[in-house]
């Protein structure tokens, strides 16, 4: 027989640099996969702020501005938890947005309550706020489209307060983004 004969395997050292290659692997891709998951959420909210403002806009032209400032102001839609439905309700603006708007619903198993921060005169903010435990930020969509002069607007809507779960603050119809500590 062969007197030195070669075992076969790997080193301590070779196995020591493949998991330090993992580590650092690991290090880099799960920030950012939870930043991934946390922009992917967003998108149902983003597609039922718009269809929202779609009917904000239908019941403006339907009603009256007067009306609709009377009517939506203030107003939330939460699928969990909706508000109340009676008249008296809708009287004090605690109803829920469908109730006024039946002709939109958010999406089922939605993971935001929207509110219509204000209603001035046809302006108008919308808030979606996260419900999801793992996300509890906020989307603004405004009216107006932004296109200069505050972060983070893209057009009508504003995600830099989902991504970092500060309240937005609403001035006189027009939203406007707070900042904060990402979460």
């Amino acid at each position: 027989m062969n007197k030195l004969q070669k075992q076969k395997g790997f080193t301590l050292v070779e196995l020591m640099v493949v998991v330090a290659i993992i580590g650092i692997l690991a290090a880099i891709g799960i920030p950012q996969f939870s930043k991934f998951v946390t922009s992917a959420k967003t998108t149902e909210a983003v597609t039922n702020l718009g269809k929202l403002a779609e009917h904000i806009e239908a019941y403006q032209s339907l009603n009256g501005l007067a009306n609709a400032n009377t009517n939506l102001n203030t107003l939330t839609e939460n699928i969990a938890a909706n508000a109340a439905t009676t008249p008296a309700a809708i009287a004090a603006g605690t109803a829920g947005i469908s109730t006024v708007l039946t002709t939109w619903g958010p999406s089922s198993g939605t993971k935001f309550a929207y509110t219509i921060s204000t209603l001035v005169d046809g302006s108008y903010c919308i808030t979606a706020s996260g419900t999801d435990a793992g996300a509890t930020g906020y989307i603004l969509y405004s009216k107006a489209e932004i296109t200069t002069g505050l972060v983070g607007w893209e057009g009508h809507v504003n995600k830099t307060s989902y991504m970092t779960d500060t309240a937005p603050t609403v001035n006189g119809g027009d939203c406007v983004a707070a900042t904060g500590a990402a979460q």
